[in-house]
């Protein structure tokens, strides 16, 4: 390493791709449970919706009760 030449500067790691995560996540279970698939197709459908939009959107949380999800 060269003192005379300044050290590269630190690229902070890019953020997760919500849609990438959740296909990844849909390929990693192959034909498992429907049920999980069901919650990661949910996943991309919000991942897409806030992709068109250009806009982050909150993770839903908990189901609320007497909604039957």
């Amino acid at each position: 390493m060269d003192p005379q030449r300044p050290a590269a500067p630190v690229v902070p790691p890019r953020p997760a791709d919500p849609l990438e995560t959740a296909e990844q996540k849909l390929q990693e279970l192959g034909t498992a449970d429907p049920r999980q698939q069901v919650a990661l197709f949910g996943e991309i459908h919000v991942a897409l919706v806030a992709a068109l939009a250009g806009t982050e959107v909150e993770r839903p949380g908990p189901p609320l009760p007497g909604r039957g999800h």
